[in-house]
């Protein structure tokens, strides 16, 4: 299935709901200790922590509040509306916005709905990861989340003046980003979205199948900071 066949036919707000169904499933089966453990791709949460931001998101955003100018001090927020609740508060908060909040991402279509199905998607893959769980690599969500992290890079290049990528993932080839064709990168789709969503490190990233001006290219993958070291899946 094509972008544009994905735009056509993907209901965004069934897609969050099962995801959204999914993180509430592995929470509630995980132990004590398992809500406390670390998230390697966001080291400053925990397990639990990432439950409280999807859920504070739903209610800023149904609520009209789009957050400060910085995104790192509007998460944070969010983690702590709940710093004190048991989890079942938190599950609780995120079923009663969840309703509305998926009715808006079919109201909104698909290039507003792939980006908060991409971020869940995101975040349910980096609780998968943190509690050794199976992540999935092939699914349609995998796709709607990297359609629109690609979507966000192409966005990124219109200012930075390097010409436009072209990105192999598997079955499909997407140029992102304006102007002539500069470099072109083929890597597995779920490798490309951990890139973009600042799972890999430059040093990782390097190493794809590259070619043309790599090093414009290359430190621009990622929608936020690159880590330092590896984080695993």
């Amino acid at each position: 299935m094509s972008y544009a066949q994905r735009a056509e036919a993907t209901d965004c707000g069934a897609q969050y709901e099962r995801l959204r169904q999914e993180l509430v499933s592995i929470v509630r089966a995980a132990t004590p200790s398992e809500l406390l453990r670390a998230v390697p791709t966001s080291p400053a949460w925990r397990v639990r922590d990432v439950l409280a931001h999807v859920a504070g998101l739903t209610q800023d955003l149904n609520a009209g509040d789009l957050g400060p100018a910085d995104p790192s001090a509007w998460t944070a927020r969010q983690v702590e509306r709940f710093r004190d609740g048991t989890i079942d508060d938190v599950i609780a908060a995120w079923d009663r916005e969840a309703p509305a909040f998926e009715d808006g991402l079919r109201l909104f279509g698909y290039q507003v709905g792939n980006h908060f199905v991409g971020d869940l998607f995101v975040h349910l893959t980096d609780v998968q990861v943190a509690l050794g769980r199976p992540v999935d690599r092939v699914g349609t969500a995998m796709w709607i989340a990297l359609d629109w992290y690609l979507d966000a890079l192409g966005e990124s290049l219109v200012d930075a003046h390097v010409g436009a990528l072209a990105v192999e993932t598997g079955p499909e080839t997407r140029v992102v980003g304006p102007g002539d064709v500069a470099a072109s990168v083929t890597v597995e789709p779920f490798e490309m979205l951990r890139a973009c969503a600042g799972r890999r490190t430059l040093a990782a990233i390097a190493v794809y199948d590259w070619s043309g001006d790599v090093d414009a290219f290359a430190p621009r993958l990622s929608r936020y900071e690159t880590p330092d070291a590896d984080v695993g899946v």
